[in-house]
């Protein structure tokens, strides 16, 4: 679905995406972009893990739509990641710095969860 790449999210696609049989992780970012270095491990992910792993970055403040799952998934800081299999949300993985987020990532390999 991602061919390695990360993919634009939007209220519009979000189900289609997070509903597939693999993993999903949704970065909830603001206009301004991800942190450079975020982007670049998020872009190294889904290189590495694109057979079995979908990745995609979804705007908070795109349109009203976007901003009623931001609600609906009680994001209250960007980044927060989200962990989907099969259209349930298995984690939510929130930090200020890119370290925080690592040391959510790294406590248990979600990847590997089928």
């Amino acid at each position: 679905m991602s061919n390695g790449t990360i993919i634009e999210m939007s209220a519009s696609n979000f189900r289609e995406i997070v509903s597939n049989r693999k993993m999903t992780l949704i970065n909830f970012t603001e206009a301004s972009g991800t942190s450079k270095e975020l982007e670049q491990v998020l872009q190294g992910m889904a290189q590495e893990l694109s057979d079995r792993y979908v990745i995609g970055n979804l705007d908070v403040h795109q349109s009203l739509e976007n901003k009623k799952l931001v609600y609906d998934y009680g994001v209250m800081d960007v980044p927060t990641l989200l962990l989907f299999f099969d259209g349930v949300l298995i984690k939510k993985i929130k930090g200020r710095t890119l370290e925080d987020l690592r040391g959510e990532l790294s406590g248990k390999n979600w990847w590997d969860l089928k």
